[in-house]
């Protein structure tokens, strides 16, 4: 399954963050099923 458009909200979260291996690879296979944009969207507080 693909997607024009993939928006992921809150990764500046996960910067901050030790993501566990069951994160990570979720958020690779979200991040692979963009076919033309992928938006990562963060709050800016780090």
């Amino acid at each position: 399954m693909e997607f024009s458009l993939v928006v992921i909200p809150g990764a500046g979260s996960l910067a901050g963050q030790e993501a566990d291996e069951e994160e990570a690879r979720l958020l690779y296979v979200v991040m692979t099923r963009a076919t033309e944009r992928l938006v990562l969207v963060g709050s800016g507080n780090v």
